[in-house]
């Protein structure tokens, strides 16, 4: 999703920078009871950029700035079947 900026008031506005998620997975079967999958979640981490501007009385400028990090998370899984 690209960024993007809302104007909550004639005084408040929302930056949000882009988000991007990749999810991909394979799974390997061995036989009839047992199978391999290796997952990752969010592949191609972004970081997202938030950032709230007021403007007050006077002309004031109160900003929030905010950086979330995003990480990229693997997963493993082996499934035996009796």
């Amino acid at each position: 999703m690209p960024g993007y900026t809302t104007q909550q008031t004639t005084a408040q506005s929302q930056t949000l920078g882009r988000v991007r998620t990749l999810d991909a997975y394979l799974s390997w079967t061995f036989s009839r009871t047992a199978s391999f999958r290796l997952s990752v979640d969010n592949a191609l981490p972004v970081d997202v950029h938030t950032l709230t501007q007021t403007v007050e009385s006077g002309g004031f400028v109160l900003s929030n700035d905010q950086l979330r990090r995003n990480r990229a998370r693997w997963n493993a899984g082996l499934s035996l079947k009796f």
